[in-house]
């Protein structure tokens, strides 16, 4: 009975067992050995993942290296849990979205984790050189992201509310850019690149998921930075903490802001 918490969530994971959600924000993993034992209330959980400040919405299992774990959405952020010594232990915990996690989807084939958000966002997390990265931001959905599932091509389904998309793996990030000349966003630059083209700083932007927009110069001021200069941004013209661009009088300066990342499929 889980402790006679409401249960909010319950899913079965291959090699774990049964895995429930409950209220008070603790996951019970229960081994379904004996399935009669399970029913009658005789088989106890074999252990539990938390306590979790919001109770998650989403579960999956994860494999990574030599070890596998399990995927929790926790609030706005995944935390992967791991036993150690037979007791369950949180391992690392993702951040990128703004607002709840909705649902997670793993492949196996790719060590892809794809993670839906009421940001109406969708994650994609890899695990490289020892440690999660995000190493995708999708955003094409113009409401929250309630499902996610992977299926066979590999493609990507996500659904909100009102659209389906499905999403095909590729092999570099698929960005379009808005451009606006003579303008440029004061504030919020993370990372310079001199010289460069506008090309390259556009495919560099897209290849760094924090990255929403860049400032391009095209001349130097001969003292604080050099001809052919970009600087990039997590903000971008009134997201993230960005405010409204600035007339540049003497169209030295030109603002791209990323408008799509990823690759969409269908609709």
């Amino acid at each position: 009975d889980a402790g006679r918490q409401p249960l909010l969530y319950v899913k079965y994971l291959e090699g774990f067992g049964l895995l429930s959600g409950c209220e008070d924000g603790y996951v019970s993993v229960w081994p379904v050995t004996n399935l009669s034992d399970m029913v009658g209330g005789t088989e106890a959980p074999t252990g539990r993942l938390g306590p979790f400040t919001w109770a998650p919405k989403a579960l999956e299992k994860v494999t990574f290296g030599h070890e596998s774990g399990v995927a929790c959405s926790a609030y706005a952020d995944v935390e992967i849990w791991v036993q150690v010594a037979g007791n369950w232990t949180q391992w690392v915990r993702l951040s990128g979205h703004s607002r709840l996690v909705t649902s997670l989807a793993f492949l196996p084939s790719l060590g892809l984790l794809a993670s839906a958000s009421l940001d109406s966002n969708i994650g994609l997390w890899k695990f490289e050189s020892g440690e999660w990265k995000l190493a995708s931001l999708l955003y094409d959905h113009s409401k929250p992201v309630q499902a996610l599932m992977w299926i066979p091509g590999p493609l990507l389904a996500s659904g909100d509310e009102e659209s389906l998309i499905l999403w095909r793996p590729v092999d570099r990030p698929l960005c379009e850019f808005s451009y606006t000349r003579a303008y440029y966003l004061p504030g919020f630059n993370r990372n310079e690149l001199t010289p460069a083209t506008v090309d390259s700083c556009r495919q560099i932007c897209c290849e760094n998921p924090w990255c929403s927009s860049f400032d391009y110069a095209h001349r130097g001021d001969g003292q604080t930075y050099a001809d052919r200069t970009c600087w990039m941004s997590s903000a971008a013209e009134g997201k993230n903490g960005g405010s409204g661009l600035v007339w540049d009088s003497t169209a030295n300066f030109d603002y791209y802001e990323i408008t799509k990342r990823g690759s969409r499929f269908m609709t």
